[in-house]
């Protein structure tokens, strides 16, 4: 079998590419690497799975990797700015650019002939597909197992002034300016510690003065290193181009490696940097690859297990269009295929087709199951239940599931269900219970190791704290799981953790930044195919709105949100919206409407943030019934207990203002 591309042929017998005839390269890694990018044609393979199986018995960093990138592209006369050839994929990995048609040996002799009969083909044809689908799995019910690539101590950054090509007085403070706000930035992972500006600066002026020559960026990385011990220097360059476009590019230093140069054009320089950023922090954060094994869920069908595991590795990093597509080309090929049905399913949910997902269940239901499977669908089944709104049922189920005789010796499986019945607590409104067994979840992912239920736990803490009025925290909690998240190369569950810091964001009170970012997202979840991502930016925008007093404006995005969401079974999502629907339309008199909001908000459903707990009193206020507004937030002050803040008591005293005034005065809402 070979591949043949462009004036290219990978002939996999011979282990050679070729060019018109002529042999272009018989290395063995280029012929692997262009193996596995032609294979996957035209879908991404995964930066670390491609490491893994190049070098699979070494530890190596990414430069590994980029050197040979780079090499490669030389041979096919492509480069890292063209990229016909190699794409990089940000965040993700590499695919192949160029049209690939697969031969097989019969059409590959009638163009070439230059076949080879190696005894050991069918050994390296074997050995290459199992290693590419043992690195893709990813399982929920095996013990993990971790590869680590970088070491796990904190990597020492020195971040440069910016080298600035733009000599104008407005762009003067990007020199120090994104430099500062690099460093700031990048010292905020627990992976990374950035050197103080300061102590760059003095650094620098010193060696310019003992210097009498301009130093190239490796010669800077000997001269700043050797006297600051960092272990990486980041090198960042700013111009512009036509129509004012700015331009940051940035290049990694370290002792053995020069990263290719990464280039971002943006209208403004802090959207530029703000893109560099996210580049950035995963090119610099230790990576791992976490997988576990499929062997006891695969079919009798190679080609379909292939597909079922890609499937999988997708779904689990937050990949939900791309794990769709795959779980239905294993299910074409193998239609009883169980485990692709019932990935399948949790794809479907996970995209915000709850009744497809719904349907899916009962149709695998009717199948013999075994212990494993049944678990597997109950899981689901709790999780179908929760997105549809009926919390205390899920919950029910997960407190069952705890007791599961399968289930209760496996630490992953036990903290995927404390997981459920702390966010399921979150939901209803209890804090104590829901941090309670988040933190038990966490113990429980510790103990196996499983890095990603970490990130997702400390995700849901921050939810907690979010809910509790302690912003600043929560923010910590999502930069914590952000952090993981790049680590463990889970775009997906990056993109949700970017959501909520630039949420957080704006409660404490930034405002432009947030809806830049929010704004950015939107596409970013359409590619993901999370149709819930990105009607929850959309609620978020509304929240914007009415921070900007823009009530006209935030009542129409509210509108347009409920019908967006008439046709989802989106009930947490439904309930907020309605909320926020409720608020924007007291504040533009509009009780009538506002009351009808509040009584199509589903019983069920909690959040205790003072602003939507005490929705009720808030409209029995202005409409002038201040004697109804002080009962009612008194009544729920005695439901909150513990969980009655120094917020909520603020908005009370304002209710018992009014009444001892006998009129209504203005509330802070």
């Amino acid at each position: 079998m070979s591949y043949k591309f462009a004036d290219y042929h990978l002939d996999l017998e011979s282990r050679k590419l070729y060019r018109n005839n002529a042999v272009v390269s018989d290395d063995r890694k280029v012929v692997l690497l262009l193996q596995s990018l032609c294979q996957a044609y035209p879908d991404v393979v995964d930066k670390q799975l491609l490491i893994s199986s190049l070098w699979p018995d070494q530890v190596v960093t990414d430069g590994s990797l980029s050197r040979l990138i780079s090499s490669s592209r030389k041979l096919l006369g492509d480069n890292v700015r063209e990229q016909n050839f190699i794409k990089t994929v940000r965040n993700r990995g590499f695919r192949f650019n160029s049209h690939v048609e697969k031969l097989e040996k019969k059409d590959s002799e009638k163009l070439f002939n230059h076949s080879s009969k190696s005894p050991k083909k069918y050994r390296l044809l074997i050995a290459t597909t199992t290693i590419f689908i043992a690195l893709l799995t990813s399982y929920m019910f095996m013990k993990p197992r971790q590869q680590s690539t970088l070491p796990e101590f904190p990597l020492r950054i020195a971040v440069l002034p910016v080298a600035s090509k733009v000599q104008t007085k407005v762009n003067g403070w990007v020199k120090y300016g994104i430099m500062s706000l690099v460093s700031e930035q990048l010292g905020r992972y627990e992976a990374l510690q950035a050197l103080p500006v300061e102590t760059i600066i003095t650094s620098l002026a010193e060696i310019e003065q003992n210097n009498g020559k301009q130093l190239t960026p490796e010669g800077m990385f000997d001269a700043i290193c050797e006297r600051l011990g960092c272990s990486h220097l980041i090198v960042i360059s700013f111009r512009s181009e036509e129509m004012n476009q700015a331009i940051l590019s940035y290049q990694i230093i370290s002792k053995n490696y020069s990263s290719p140069i990464s280039e971002f054009k943006q209208a403004e320089v802090m959207n530029a940097a703000k893109v560099l950023l996210d580049s950035l922090a995963p090119a610099l954060i230790p990576g791992k690859l976490e997988h576990l094994s499929l062997a006891d869920t695969l079919s009798t069908n190679a080609k379909a297990n292939r597909d079922y595991a890609i499937g999988v590795h997708e779904l689990l990093a937050g990949e939900y269009a791309s794990a769709k597509i795959y779980l239905n080309l294993a299910i074409n090929k193998v239609p009883t295929f169980f485990w692709a049905k019932a990935y399948l399913a949790k794809v479907e949910l996970k995209a915000g087709n709850v009744a497809i997902a719904d349907e899916l269940l009962s149709q695998i239901k009717q199948t013999l199951l075994s212990e494993k499977q049944s678990y597997f669908l109950e899981h689901l089944r709790s999780d179908i239940l929760y997105t549809k709104g009926n919390i205390a049922e899920s919950l029910k189920i997960s407190i069952q599931l705890l007791k599961n005789t399968y289930a209760n010796t496996n630490p992953v499986l036990m903290g995927n269900e404390l997981q459920n019945i702390g966010s399921s607590y979150l939901s209803l409104g209890n804090l104590q219970l829901a941090n309670y067994y988040l933190t038990k979840a966490l113990v429980q992912y510790n103990q196996a190791k499983f890095g990603s239920g970490k990130g997702k736990t400390l995700y849901n803490m921050g939810n907690v704290f979010l809910s509790s009025g302690e912003k600043q925290k929560s923010l910590d909690y999502y930069l914590k799981a952000k952090e993981i998240f790049i680590k463990y190369r889970l775009t997906g569950y990056t993109l949700m953790a970017k959501h909520m810091i630039a949420s957080t964001s704006t409660s404490l009170g930034k405002v432009q930044y947030a809806e830049r970012e929010l704004r950015s997202l939107i596409e970013d979840y359409k590619k993901n195919g999370n149709l819930e991502g990105e009607l929850r930016v959309l609620s978020d925008l509304i929240e914007i709105s009415m921070k900007k007093n823009d009530n006209q404006e935030a009542n129409i995005r509210n509108e347009i949100l409920l019908k967006r969401l008439k046709s989802t079974e989106f009930s947490s999502l439904k309930n907020h919206t309605l909320a926020m629907g409720v608020i924007c339309n007291i504040k533009l008199k509009n009780f009538q409407k506002a009351e009808t909001y509040l009584n199509r908000i589903n019983s069920e459903w909690h959040d205790i943030r003072p602003s939507f707990v005490l929705l009720r009193a808030y409209l029995q206020h202005e409409k002038g019934d201040l004697k109804g507004a002080v009962k009612e937030a008194k009544a729920i002050k005695l439901t909150l207990a513990g969980n009655w803040t120094k917020a909520h008591q603020m908005i009370l005293d304002q209710f018992e203002k009014s009444l001892l005034a006998n009129k209504i005065l203005a509330i802070s809402y």
